[in-house]
């Protein structure tokens, strides 16, 4: 089975560093933008992304939902929306593959990411 490489677009840093470190205790590489311009960027040169975890509302040039759309065209990475609220960010969920809304625990996100 190939690695997983797992991008966090996330802006709360604590909560990324917390993505970090339950992706990684499961063998995956994780890569963090708190930008959608900086995400953008990683994704473009990291073409091996097999997952994408999108916060609601993150700075940038464009929407987490305009990103997602770029991503869904571009690849056939798994979108996961990790989102405030499901009912708030309605157009980012439905462009994702699979949605939480926080809080949230890790076995939660593992799950919808198929990581045990």
């Amino acid at each position: 089975m190939t690695q997983r490489k797992i991008l966090v677009v996330e802006d709360e840093s604590a909560l990324a560093m917390t993505y970090v470190r339950v992706f990684e205790k499961r063998q995956a590489i994780v890569l963090v933008a708190s930008d959608t311009d900086t995400a953008a960027g990683l994704f473009l040169a990291n073409q091996d992304i097999t997952d994408v975890i999108l916060d609601g509302e993150v700075p940038g040039s464009m929407t987490t939902t305009e990103l997602a759309a770029e991503f869904r065209k571009a690849s056939n990475c798994r979108l996961v929306a990790a989102v405030g609220s499901l009912e708030k960010s309605c157009e980012l969920v439905r462009l994702c593959d699979a949605s939480c809304e926080k809080p949230f625990d890790a076995a939660t996100l593992c799950g919808l990411l198929g990581l045990s």
